[in-house]
């Protein structure tokens, strides 16, 4: 049976300060935690959200009262306490455990060039040229420009994903989507092309593996496969009506 909302739900406090609740799912950053306006924005958003049915809050009624509990103005201007170093940290926790390791690997060192050069700056103040200043790190370190692009879009999905769970506005997000990626010519070294492997070392490969090996190389030879659909595949995949599968 799917899971019901608690009547009262809890608040904790984010490693980057903030008290947070989770709301039909969604996590909400009402302000600094043990303070009287994150307290009131706790209170006045549970009671909206049983009032609601339990159900999803717009957008613009949660800005409305953590605005109002601030004792702000409504302004889609308004300064999130957030740092780079907390939208960094933030992507890596939602990613761990959805990604297989080694992804995650490739997201923290892609993640680490923006720490090492703006960990402290308010993510609100983050420019796109402060990207590109990241950017300019990555390709003196030797990267390729295919992975400098690469990575330079993971940095721009860290910022997407602070704007979902509202730990910034939409402003820095917006602005970082401005910046093209690197074309031909414009830094980075060129990747070579991978080119197939020689016919004849697969043969030899195949002779000296073990024999379970040796059939899911044949499988990928004849069908063009990819490893991992190789593993995953089910004899329901497999057509096996004729004398040949």
């Amino acid at each position: 049976m799917p899971r019901t909302p608690s009547d009262n739900p809890q608040v904790h406090k984010h490693p980057n300060g903030q008290a947070v609740v989770t709301l039909s799912g969604r996590r909400i950053y009402l302000g600094v935690y043990g303070t009287e306006p994150a307290f009131n924005a706790y209170h006045r958003l549970t009671l909206e959200w049983r009032e609601a049915g339990k159900k999803p809050l717009a957008p613009e009624t949660i800005k409305g009262i953590i605005a109002e509990t601030r004792g702000q103005s409504l302004s889609p201007l308004s300064i999130s306490e957030t740092t780079v170093a907390d939208v960094a940290n933030a992507y890596e926790r939602d990613r761990r455990g959805k990604v297989h390791p080694g992804t995650l690997n490739g997201i923290e060192h892609s993640l680490r060039p923006l720490r090492d050069l703006f960990s402290a700056t308010p993510a609100e103040s983050f420019t796109p040229a402060m990207l590109k200043t990241v950017r300019s790190r990555m390709v003196d370190s030797g990267l390729c420009r295919r992975e400098t692009n690469r990575r330079v879009r993971i940095i721009r999905a860290a910022f997407s994903l602070a704007v979902e769970e509202g730990m910034i506005s939409e402003g820095p997000s917006l602005k970082l989507s401005a910046v093209r990626p690197l074309r031909p010519g414009e830094g980075g070294a060129e990747s070579e092309a991978v080119e197939p492997v020689d016919l004849d070392e697969l043969n030899k490969t195949i002779d000296a593996a073990s024999a379970i090996v040796a059939d899911m190389m044949r499988i990928q030879l004849l069908t063009g496969a990819r490893p991992g659909e190789v593993c995953s595949m089910t004899f329901a995949e497999i057509d096996r009506t004729g004398s040949v599968w």
